[in-house]
């Protein structure tokens, strides 16, 4: 049984709202940047060189539209430098981060085609779907077959952390539980496209994934510190709180119990992401550790990754089923990023160690 998330506010560093298009590739939204600890005021918005901001994760700043205000960092550990922001409205790019444990190359994520495949690959899950609409069912079936693609790439990420952990001689501990995780990975796929099939009312499962470079690993600590801290820490934490955020409000029950596995599983998979940062700190010492902070010092100025963006969306349809709005993604990503990731980042540098607890 998992505990019901509680809700707080939080002071953001950059706006996580649903934007507007205004234009193919133009967002409204927030960008801040980092200034002197002691500052009143922020400079005027046509002082401002536009590549000293950040804004929504991965995105462009286009344009500065409006004048900056100052905002606490609000970051836990002691050596974080300057602690205050200026964030201004701008237009900007869209997002090109992703959450979860995406399967990257050359910083873009690849998943595999679902136009067919293997029928092994959909699990039993059986909505309800007689009071469907069939506009509902295409939604549905869209969603989750976009959730079932990202936890299919998701078996590719560990198969490449657990080479790279192996290369770097990581102790038996963690490439057992990474391994276990890919497994993890392998159902969660099977129940999402079970779902997504059943929605479409054709089989939906993936073909071969794309892999377009060989994995090659490197034991490179430092890489592989950054991507589980960005991948893990930062990604995993907010999938696991979708979950967690969905959970309660999911009246399906096939729906709810593919929650509840994933939900379950992801939870151990922050805690494994976290055990591995802590170990490749204290193997690799102050340049594992630096360039780490950096990974946490961004997320507190950017913000994080959430699934879609500025969509029309049916509340009380996808949260019936196990999804979330875009809005309510956004907050549960703010609310992963306040309560659990930068604290445990506090902890990791200021005692060492870190604990990411279920109840998040």
């Amino acid at each position: 049984m998992f505990p019901p998330v509680r809700h707080l506010r939080f002071h953001i560093l950059a706006a996580l709202a649903a934007c507007e298009a205004d234009g193919p590739e133009r967002f409204a939204g927030t960008a801040c940047m980092t200034v002197e600890a002691g500052v009143e005021t922020c400079p005027p918005k046509g002082d401002v060189d536009s590549d000293r901001l950040e804004g929504s994760c991965g995105s462009t700043i286009l344009k500065i539209t409006g004048e900056g205000d100052l905002r606490a960092s609000g970051v836990g550990w002691p050596d974080s430098g300057p602690a205050d922001f200026c964030c201004y409205p701008v237009m900007e790019t869209e997002s090109t981060c992703d959450y979860g444990r995406p399967y990257l190359e050359q910083g873009a994520p690849r998943v595999a085609p679902t136009d067919g495949g293997d029928p092994a690959w959909i699990g039993d899950p059986d909505p309800a779907l007689a009071d469907l609409s069939d506009a509902d069912r295409e939604a549905l079936a869209g969603r989750w077959t976009s959730a079932a693609s990202d936890e299919h790439a998701a078996i590719a990420a560990f198969a490449r952390v657990s080479l790279e952990l192996l290369a770097a001689g990581a102790p038996p501990a963690l490439l057992a539980a990474t391994h276990q995780a890919a497994i993890d990975e392998v159902e969660h796929a099977r129940l999402g496209f079970g779902l997504a099939s059943r929605y479409a009312g054709r089989p939906v499962a993936p073909g071969r994934f794309p892999f377009g470079l060989p994995l090659l690993p490197t034991g490179d600590l430092v890489a592989l510190a950054v991507s589980t801290a960005q991948e893990g820490c930062i990604g995993e934490t907010v999938a696991t709180m979708l979950a967690l955020t969905a959970l309660p409000r999911t009246t399906d029950p096939a729906a709810r119990r593919v929650l509840e596995v994933i939900a379950r599983d992801e939870t151990r998979h922050v805690e494994l992401a976290w055990r591995t940062v802590r170990w490749a700190i204290e193997r690799g010492g102050e340049e594992v550790a630096q360039a780490v902070r950096e990974v946490f010092k961004r997320a507190a100025r950017t913000g994080v990754a959430v699934p879609l963006r500025g969509e029309a969306e049916d509340a009380r349809l996808l949260g019936a089923h196990g999804l979330l709005t875009q809005a309510q993604a956004v907050a549960a990503g703010e609310e992963a990023l306040r309560r659990v990731i930068l604290p445990c980042a506090g902890a990791l540098f200021v005692r060492g160690a870190v604990e990411v607890q279920a109840s998040v």
